[in-house]
């Protein structure tokens, strides 16, 4: 198999998040970059330099339609994956993934299928009450901590404690579906409308309650420069940004800039 350089991998993501656009743009479904794609796109019109993964965030109506639409739309070397529509798929968010490549994430154990990809995040409604906002959060925090024992591997360095924790859930889900805790978690997060809701957020991942933001962010989209392309984000970038990252324009010190994920990727 060939190996594939981060350029590359760069570009089969770019491909990817195209197909996005296309079919979003298509069918009028909202969506925006989100993440470090985001700070990308503001900070430097592209990929954070020491950045290797695209995020996609949707409203949680316009992220069901993408993925159903994708099914029928999407050609024979593109596929969306999701705990919904495949067993041994565990993490509560979708990933668009080019079937051609092979790709193993150090981290996490691995899924039939698995090549490289973007990640496509969905934005639920909270609660519109501050007490069973918080109620929500401290729930949905056990149960995603629970998925991720579950396909993680064990970190190096990892405390006797938290490495007996882990393989105790490991032993105790092994019988079952690996995408059950993953149908759990989306389960959760889809109790409150996205549209009837004040607060929102990608509460099935993510960066806990940083994530919660007004619904007002999502009130308009615009246009944003990625890779000498054209993307979408909320309006309210700012917002968010700011709640996830603080000063997002500030660099990070330059031991912080180095690639997070440490990919290895192949054609096969």
């Amino acid at each position: 198999m060939k190996a594939i350089s981060i350029e590359a991998l760069r570009q089969i993501q770019l491909r990817l998040l195209k197909c996005v656009d296309t079919i979003c743009v298509e069918n009028n479904l909202h969506y925006s970059l989100c993440g470090g794609t985001l700070i990308g796109a503001i900070r430097h019109k592209g990929y954070i330099p020491w950045d290797d993964d695209i995020d996609v965030m949707f409203p949680r109506g316009d992220y069901e339609q993408f993925i159903k639409i994708a099914g029928r739309r999407l050609p024979n070397n593109l596929a969306v994956y999701t705990c919904f529509n495949k067993q041994d798929y565990y993490y509560p968010f979708a990933k668009l993934v080019d079937t051609t490549t092979i790709l193993e994430e150090p981290c996490d154990r691995l899924f039939e299928g698995l090549g490289v990809y973007v990640d496509l995040f969905p934005c639920d409604g909270l609660p519109n009450v501050e007490k069973k906002r918080n109620a929500y959060w401290s729930v949905i925090r056990i149960w995603k901590r629970l998925n991720t024992m579950v396909y993680q591997k064990t970190a190096k360095g990892e405390s006797l404690p938290k490495r007996l924790l882990r393989k105790s859930v490991f032993f105790l889900y092994r019988f079952k579906s690996k995408s059950s805790l993953a149908k759990k978690i989306n389960r959760l997060a889809m109790q409150n409308s996205f549209a009837t809701s004040e607060y929102v957020a990608c509460s099935v991942a993510g960066y806990g309650m940083k994530e919660q933001i007004r619904k007002t962010v999502f009130d308009s989209y615009i246009d944003v420069p990625f890779e000498g392309e054209i993307f979408k984000s909320f309006s309210g970038y700012d917002e968010y940004l700011h709640s996830l990252y603080g000063d997002y324009m500030q660099f990070p010190p330059e031991d912080k800039r180095v690639f997070r994920h440490q990919f290895k990727a192949w054609y096969k």
